[in-house]
């Protein structure tokens, strides 16, 4: 009987975490891969990438998110990851839903910089297209790539 009672009680608790578990809020690393040594304003599609297959453009790159998830975007050199610093110095809201507290979310400073957003509005099915705005250690001047956030 005790034993029937411990197994009814471990179920009982598993449905109810189920739930839980589900829908946990999760912090969603993106890297944005870049060819420090080759890349310029004329190859940028070429020279960096998400990690997405070859059939996905940057512009079509879409993360996919949930309310109160947190996306950290970093930068990181595929080319030279020693001495070169791959800097993201802001996400700025082009169109579509509105899913952060604000329209441009800027960098932490830090080295190399990323920029740290938390999904606090939108529906499920909302889509965000925004700018990637990022700098590199090695190169003058800034470079923009704009892909997607959705909604799950």
């Amino acid at each position: 009987m005790r034993n029937t009672k411990t197994k009814l009680s471990i179920l009982i608790f598993m449905f109810l975490m189920v739930p839980i578990c589900l829908f946990a809020q999760q912090t969603r690393v993106v890297t944005l891969s870049v060819n420090t040594s080759d890349i310029d304003n004329t190859n940028i599609a070429v020279n960096s990438s998400f990690g997405q297959t070859d059939d996905t453009s940057n512009e079509d790159y879409t993360i996919l998110v949930k309310l109160g998830d947190t996306i950290v975007w970093q930068g990181l050199s595929s080319s030279n990851p020693t001495d070169h610093i791959v800097n993201i110095k802001s996400i700025n809201h082009v169109g579509g839903a509105r899913l952060f507290d604000r329209n441009v979310l800027n960098g932490d400073g830090g080295t190399p910089e990323r920029v740290i957003g938390i999904i606090s509005e939108g529906r499920s099915g909302d889509e965000k297209k925004y700018n990637i705005f990022f700098r590199l250690s090695n190169k003058p001047g800034t470079f923009k790539i704009d892909p997607k956030i959705k909604v799950e």
